[in-house]
């Protein structure tokens, strides 16, 4: 069984990962580049959702490729957007001239054999933010 996974990402990643990268440059004001209008799309799956997937995995009995991510299809544009959002700042932009090459890996195969994601980026990204930035207050 090989499994091909697409961004994990968790609240407990180091800084150098990329959405808690995005999230520490948004919280320290500095731009953040994109390709294109909103930069790269990609898919990218909770840590838990991951591993659930892999455990499932074990109990496969036919060789199989199966890509691991998540079910929300998002641009950096997006995700930084939401992030701040949640921590009510403004993020800073800078657009590149060069075409966003999408990183977005097909899930029916995994949904289908091994688990479906039940954790929402949107979650997720709260779990983020929470552990790094702090939720703004309503």
């Amino acid at each position: 069984i090989i499994l091909r996974p697409f961004f994990i990402y968790s609240s407990k990643q180091p800084e150098r990962m990329l959405l808690p990268r995005l999230l520490h440059r948004l919280l320290r004001q500095e731009a953040i580049s994109l390709a294109g209008d909103d930069g790269i799309k990609l898919n990218p799956i909770h840590s838990r959702d991951a591993a659930a997937a892999t455990i499932a995995a074990l109990q496969l009995t036919k060789s199989n490729i199966i890509n691991v991510a998540g079910t929300d299809i998002v641009s950096l544009r997006e995700i930084v957007e939401e992030m701040g959002q949640l921590l009510d700042k403004t993020p800073i932009f800078v657009k590149q001239d060069e075409k966003a090459r999408h990183i977005i890996g097909a899930i029916d195969k995994m949904c289908q054999l091994l688990v479906t994601p039940k954790i929402s980026l949107s979650a997720g990204l709260g779990e983020l933010v929470e552990r790094w930035g702090g939720l703004k207050s309503d």
